[in-house]
């Protein structure tokens, strides 16, 4: 049987002997010795196969220590009963009588486990996983990153003007749209990287020990394959992307993904058909000295101001009233030498009195980052 070497179906493969085999037991056992020999499925190993059949989590040297109990138990059954005893029953005679973590047990078929675990974390349009799933394992792929001292990057893309294919071609062709370019992804992925759509035309690529640099080779490639394809109906389908790399830009998957974002929107405020690399945090956040007129909408008034300086990340303005810290604001705010206002989110982050003149020195963040933002800090001095 050919196994699939990603780490990610580590479990999945496990499972796959279980079910096509009639002698599965002598596959799983071996298959369990020699991923245990090899560093390169080492990691998790066991926290991810007890996930994957009990759906308990332990951490892997408790995985290990637990798994290597249940193979003794297995062995002591089958002196007992005299005949073979699969590693699946010994598993739950074990939690039984001695794990003390599972209190009444639902027995399943494993074929029935796997295509519902399937649905949990594939996408059904693309067959690529789900958001749930990256998020998941992304976090996993950071921890593993803190441990072994390794880069990883992300890469945050979204088809160009997307909403014209469905609104001039159908749905129909706006869902093949979907899935030839997510088999563009899958196709160039390799062994240990993982891509998911990420929700609606937004699609996401965790790219494991690889620098930004790296991810921005991928991404350009990725781009070329799409400006060769021959998407339906003779449309020519582009993205945008941005890239953002641990520990550079977060130590979370959740900051890494904003910052991935973040970097999105510079390539669609850019021209789009493009990816755009993050500098990191620190850039990120350096603020340029631009006077705006504002107006912020509290709970309580409507108040006016003037801006300080501005970022990607937020901005500081002067005002007449003091706004409590964490407050969530709307901003209005007028883009020079034009009559256009727009309006953006932001949160109150700091506060400072300003004396003798009674008014109010005060630091926002922006909660929803619009292009127009991106193309106000360019024009002050900030490189894409």
């Amino acid at each position: 049987m050919e196994l699939n070497s990603d780490k990610y179906n580590i479990s999945a493969n496990l499972i796959k002997i279980l079910i096509e085999s009639a002698s599965a037991e002598k596959d799983f056992t071996l298959l369990l010795e020699s991923l245990r020999g090899s560093a390169e499925f080492s990691d998790d190993l066991h926290a991810t196969l007890l996930s994957s059949l009990c759906g308990l989590e332990f951490p892997e040297a408790e995985a290990k220590q637990y798994v290597d109990d249940v193979l003794d138990n297995k062995a002591r059954m089958e002196v007992r009963l005299e005949r073979p005893v699969s590693f699946h029953v010994a598993l739950l005679d074990h939690l039984m009588k001695n794990g003390q973590r599972i209190a009444c047990p639902k027995i399943t078929d494993l074929k029935t486990f796997e295509e519902r675990t399937k649905l949990i974390m594939v996408d059904e349009l693309t067959g690529l996983y789900n958001r749930r799933y990256v998020d998941s394992i992304l976090s996993r792929e950071i921890d593993r990153a803190k441990r072994f001292n390794l880069q990883l990057s992300v890469l945050f893309t979204d088809l160009d003007n997307f909403k014209q294919v469905n609104d001039n071609h159908g749905h129909h062709t706006g869902d093949e749209v979907l899935k030839q370019y997510s088999a563009i992804l899958e196709e160039s992925l390799r062994t240990h990287d993982v891509a998911a759509r990420y929700g609606g035309e937004e699609f996401i690529v965790v790219l494991p020990e690889t620098a930004d640099t790296g991810a921005k080779i991928y991404g350009d490639r990725l781009l070329e394959k799409c400006r060769h394809h021959a998407f339906p109906m003779g449309l020519n389908i582009s993205f945008s992307g941005g890239i953002a790399c641990y520990p550079n830009h977060g130590s979370t998957a959740t900051s890494i993904i904003e910052q991935a974002d973040i970097g999105l929107y510079y390539s669609k405020a850019k021209g789009k058909n493009q990816i755009t690399i993050l500098e990191n945090n620190k850039r990120n956040a350096v603020r340029y000295p631009t006077v705006l007129d504002v107006r912020y909408i509290t709970n309580q008034s409507h108040l006016e101001g003037k801006t300080k300086n501005v970022s990607i990340s937020g901005l500081s303005f002067m005002g007449s009233a003091p706004i409590q810290v964490g407050e969530t604001i709307q901003l209005h705010l007028q883009l020079p030498a034009t009559d256009k206002v727009f309006e953006v989110g932001a949160q109150i982050v700091w506060v400072r009195k300003i004396q003798p003149k009674m008014d109010y020195f005060l630091g926002a963040k922006f909660t929803n980052l619009k292009p127009e933002i991106i193309n106000l800090v360019d024009k002050t001095g900030l490189p894409a």
